[in-house]
C-alpha cells in the first residue's frame, strides 16, 4: 500500500523506464506526516522529541524530499500541528520542538 500512497502524491513519476519528479501534491497533511514519520524513523530512531531546526536543516530531510525550501517546510509543520499529526511546543524560533 505504501508505494501507491506515495505515487498518488506525484513525488516521483515513472514513464516507461525513466523516473522524474512531479509537482508534488502537498495539500494532504497526512501524506506529509507519513513522510516525516519515515524520515524520523531513519534519522532520529527512538527519540521522542527533536528540535525543529534539526528537521528543517537535515541534509536529506523532509524539505529535500518534498522539494521545498526551509520556510515552506516550517509552514507544513505548522499545518501538521494544527491537524494533530505532530505535537509542537513553541518556545521561540530556535527552541521549537516536535514530539512524535
Amino acid at each position: 500500500m505504501e508505494p501507491q500512497a506515495i505515487a498518488k502524491n506525484k513525488f516521483l513519476m515513472q514513464n516507461k523506464k525513466r523516473y522524474s519528479t512531479g509537482d508534488s501534491d502537498l495539500l494532504n497533511p497526512y501524506a506529509v506526516g507519513y513522510l516525516l514519520a519515515k524520515i524520523w524513523e531513519r534519522d532520529f530512531k527512538l527519540q521522542s522529541a527533536v528540535l525543529i531546526d534539526e528537521i528543517v536543516n537535515a541534509e536529506m530531510g523532509l524539505a529535500n524530499v518534498l522539494g521545498i525550501n526551509r520556510e515552506h517546510l516550517r509552514q507544513k509543520l505548522d499545518i501538521l500541528a494544527k491537524y494533530g499529526i505532530i505535537l509542537a511546543a513553541s518556545q521561540g524560533f530556535e527552541n521549537d520542538w516536535i514530539y512524535r
